[in-house]
């Protein structure tokens, strides 16, 4: 059985899927065709050419799963204040982001038909898709999956900025299918850290970068793989 991630980097939320015994595959541009340490399959493609996507389409079969994180540069209100500048560049700029997102959708609604799968589409839940496409199915911020992970807990890639048992809070949103399965929740104190008169979450303050600020939370993974795994599913 095979698990899909798309726009996917870290590999964090195919991780579970993996440990189980899962076939699991990571896309994205920055990857390199390679088996990582969990055994997880990345590629190097362009998730925005047809013909690549038409190409992981045929080459994937029993398909169970597909997680999709699709760029959020130019819908997350996070970047407002460049949006103007933007505009008087491409007046159609966020028409054509939210449409590269639908075509992502469709792509994940024909694999559903063909394998009978799930998938779930992420992006920030201030998002222009909201407006563009249709508002989110669901919403949730890392910390209230945090019980999912051990109380010893550290992060494996950035130990220093994000707090153990993904104690942070940040608001995301899914956009799914009806066969996916929203976990219950098993929260965790959120960390916040105060600048100046205001407080904020950790991955927010001090330097940052993209990568950090979108990576995955493990134990939203970890909630995600149990509550729509078949052979847990089934065991219920």
């Amino acid at each position: 059985m095979r698990v899909i991630s798309l726009f996917d980097t870290t590999g964090l939320m195919l991780k579970p899927w993996a440990e189980a015994g899962y076939e699991c595959h990571a896309y994205d541009t920055q990857n390199k065709n390679e088996v990582d340490s969990d055994g997880i399959i990345k590629h190097n493609m362009n998730l925005y050419v047809p013909e690549i996507m038409d190409e992981i389409a045929k080459s994937s079969k029993d398909v169970v799963g597909i997680f999709a994180f699709p760029p959020c540069t130019d819908l997350s209100i996070a970047g407002a204040r460049w949006w103007a500048k933007k505009a008087r560049e491409n007046p159609l700029f966020q028409e054509e982001a939210a449409d590269r997102i639908k075509d992502v959708h469709k792509w994940c609604e024909k694999m559903r038909e063909e394998n009978d799968c799930f998938y779930m589409i992420e992006n920030p839940r201030g998002s222009k898709l909201n407006d563009l496409w249709r508002k989110y199915d669901y919403s949730f911020s890392p910390h209230e999956y945090g019980a999912y992970l051990p109380e010893d807990d550290v992060h494996p890639i950035w130990p220093s900025r994000i707090p153990p048992r993904d104690a942070y809070f940040k608001k995301t949103a899914l956009w799914t299918c009806k066969k996916f399965v929203m976990p219950s929740e098993k929260a965790v104190e959120a960390h916040r850290i105060k600048v100046g008169n205001r407080y904020h979450s950790p991955i927010f303050t001090g330097y940052t970068t993209a990568k950090l600020r979108s990576a995955t939370p493990r134990g939203f993974a970890r909630a995600i793989f149990e509550s729509n795994s078949q052979d847990l599913r089934n065991a219920t």
